[in-house]
């Protein structure tokens, strides 16, 4: 890193579903040849001694004063600031949920003060992406995860009243900080270009060559999956995610509906209408945001495509089918029996 280069540190903040943890593996795994190239991805130790595998941790307030200085007794921004004193290469700070987080609670001030303290400027990594596809995406991800029994409609729905999609809504608090840098990503072109690659280049790192690929994580989960979570959940009338066995159920199942190739058959719940729907409902922002900062209309961005409905029909399925569904809700349901009574729930209701 020349000494004349001002030191950088990028806050890739997401938002979720837009290939956060495709590239946090692709960094883990090549942690060292982006080193030699200049880019450090701080590795955290949790207080259990494990590895974090992102910076989630990170975004909480605790550590930091409102100053930007390190409290004492803290335990993970001095392993961060370990590598931003040594000053010997840019730094990037990873997680998808750092877009709400970070302004939310109230640790983005913190964090950039800190960053300026040692000389580093901040950019932010931000990806921005089409509705339709993406609150499918999302969906998919909140009904495997067993996050709480809900139908897609609903989901738009809840979606559109947050302004969890818009990104002129989800960036403000970036954009509106004058010390920020925002790097603002169509996903769609991003994936085209290759999207580790692509990111990279954002870092600053051009060089790629003999960097080791990795495959895409949290793919499609497949229709089959997002039926059997339901069933799941609709049967045990709650969600999973508050309960002390909630990780045990959830490896269980993840691992049956990857064991059975459930992933083979992506769910979607977009039929044509829908697609155009949700689309023309975000078209006006989405159109002045894309000629604000990419020069361009959003359907230059992301052109039009078209959707078939894939969802489980029960009526439809196999004998079969069926039945290797309904084990994999069984097992879901006796494990919860055994566990969740003598653990009990980690929040409430």
């Amino acid at each position: 890193m020349s000494a004349s280069k001002t030191r950088a540190c990028y806050l890739h903040i997401g938002p979720h579903k837009t290939g956060s943890s495709s590239i946090q593996q692709f960094v883990r795994e090549n942690e060292m040849a982006l080193a030699a190239r200049g880019l450090r991805f701080p590795v955290i130790v949790k207080e259990n001694g494990k590895l974090a595998r992102n910076h989630r941790l990170l975004a909480a307030p605790d550590e930091l004063t409102e100053d930007g200085d390190i409290r004492p007794g803290a335990k993970l921004w001095p392993q961060v600031d370990a590598v931003a004193r040594a000053g010997e290469a840019d730094i990037l700070l990873s997680h998808e949920s750092f877009v709400t987080a970070l302004p939310g609670l109230g640790s983005l001030d913190r964090i950039v003060k800190y960053f300026g303290k040692r000389g580093y400027a901040v950019t932010v990594i931000a990806y921005v992406r089409d509705q339709p596809g993406w609150l499918n995406s999302w969906y998919v991800q909140n009904q495997k995860r067993l996050n709480g029994e809900q139908s897609f409609d609903g989901f738009v729905e809840e979606f559109a009243a947050s302004g969890r999609v818009e990104p002129g809504r989800y960036l403000a608090p970036f954009f509106e900080d004058p010390r920020i840098a925002v790097d603002v990503v169509s996903f769609e072109r991003a994936i085209s270009a290759g999207l580790e690659a692509d990111f990279l280049r954002r870092c600053g790192v051009e060089d790629i060559d003999g960097l080791v690929a990795t495959p895409i994580r949290n793919v499609n989960a497949g229709a089959k999956t997002v039926y059997a979570g339901q069933q799941i959940m609709k049967r045990l009338g709650r969600p999973l995610r508050n309960y002390d066995c909630y990780g045990r159920i959830y490896r269980e199942f993840k691992a049956s509906f990857q064991e059975f190739g459930w992933e083979s058959r992506p769910y979607v719940a977009l039929d044509q209408h829908l697609y155009e729907t949700i689309r023309s409902r975000y078209a006006p922002t989405n159109d002045a945001f894309a000629r604000e900062h990419f020069g361009a209309a959003w359907e230059e961005l992301v052109p039009a495509r078209t959707y078939e409905r894939s969802v489980l029909d029960p009526t439809a399925a196999t004998p079969g089918e069926m039945e290797q569904i309904e084990a994999v809700v069984e097992r879901a349901l006796a494990t919860f029996a055994k566990k969740a009574g003598k653990a009990g729930k980690r929040t409430a209701d």
